[in-house]
């Protein structure tokens, strides 16, 4: 039986490679008005809400992916919301965050670059409080990592080696 102290849950090959590429057509427009929660919190770049929420392709894949976890822990899941971020090397960091205060929700964060170097940083860091441990998430192209939305985590800015910007899509999920 799957419980919270499994979390988190990392996936390989999350996506076809067809859907996978597609979305890069959609991963554009960036705008650097993002924040966790704080006004003090780093600003990232992010994509219009609306058109995330709307768009087709990230609905697909979102889908997707709620059937997979769905499959893992046992349990219906109801799609709520998609969220692009975007970090380049030299920002200030993600702060650990949550992306809901209340339980009963799971984050999916899909790794979107289609190509990335494990030396270039960009990990996931998601604090497990069942075991008191950071459990992280190396950075690896149409790979992602599930966990309770109210756990603490963040993402690593890419590290001085690229000029490569490290893009996810983080999927919010409630649990049925």
């Amino acid at each position: 039986m799957f419980d919270d102290s499994d979390y988190p849950i990392t996936m390989n090959e999350v996506l076809t490679d067809t859907l996978f590429n597609s979305l890069q057509d959609e991963l554009v427009y960036w705008k650097l008005t993002n924040q966790s929660h704080l006004d003090t919190d780093p600003i990232f770049w992010t994509q219009d809400k609306e058109y995330k929420n709307q768009n087709i392709l990230f609905k697909e894949a979102q889908t997707i992916i709620k059937y997979k976890l769905m499959k893992i822990i046992g349990k219906n899941l109801k799609s709520l919301r998609v969220h692009t971020n975007c970090a380049t090397s030299g920002q200030r960091g993600s702060v650990f965050h949550t992306d809901d205060f209340n339980s009963g929700k799971l984050t999916f964060v899909l790794f979107a670059n289609p190509e990335w170097n494990i030396q270039w940083g960009g990990e996931s860091v998601v604090f497990n409080p069942y075991i008191d441990k950071y459990c992280y998430t190396p950075f690896i192209p149409n790979c992602g990592v599930c966990f309770p939305s109210e756990w603490e985590h963040y993402g690593a800015s890419p590290l001085h080696h690229t000029e490569e910007a490290r893009i996810t899509i983080a999927f919010l999920y409630e649990i049925m």
